[in-house]
């Protein structure tokens, strides 16, 4: 069964038993959310997952990942969306960013997670908004391939 059937059917028993519509609602977002930075992360992973590209976290949003144990980069797409995103949406991705560096591993994997060429990428979502990184390991940092605002 492919990935949304499966997500979606287990929202649908969840939604059955709690008699709420959220988890349909947080499966439609989340898969939004996948199909609009797909060709950012198909991009990123044909190039190699080179990011020398990328921007400090730091030099774009004033207080942010100054004391992350993994200090996040900017893609140039990634970047341009956060320049026109709401103040309080910069907020929430300064938070995302913030709790993603200190455990890059704590939100789901992107792709399947026992694919090896997805296995680094994840998808961080916090109510409208989904950052979607990569695990730099041997930089030890994180690269933001694109951010999504479903507002």
């Amino acid at each position: 069964m492919p990935a949304f059937g499966q997500d979606w059917a287990r929202a649908l028993e969840d939604s059955r038993r709690s008699y709420s519509l959220t988890p349909l609602q947080d499966v439609v977002r989340s898969w939004q959310a996948r199909l609009t930075a797909a060709l950012s992360v198909e991009a990123f992973l044909a190039l190699g997952r080179d990011d020398s590209d990328g921007v400090d976290l730091a030099d774009a949003l004033a207080d942010a990942g100054e004391d992350m144990p993994w200090p996040a980069r900017l893609s140039p797409g990634s970047l341009a969306t956060l320049r026109v995103l709401p103040e309080h949406a910069c907020e929430m991705f300064r938070d995302v960013l913030d709790i993603a560096g200190r455990d890059p591993w704590s939100f789901p994997a992107y792709f399947d997670s026992r694919n090896p060429e997805g296995e680094d990428v994840r998808s961080a979502s916090v109510g409208q908004l989904t950052a979607v990184y990569c695990i730099n390991r041997l930089a030890g940092r994180l690269y933001v391939l694109d951010i999504v605002w479903l507002g």
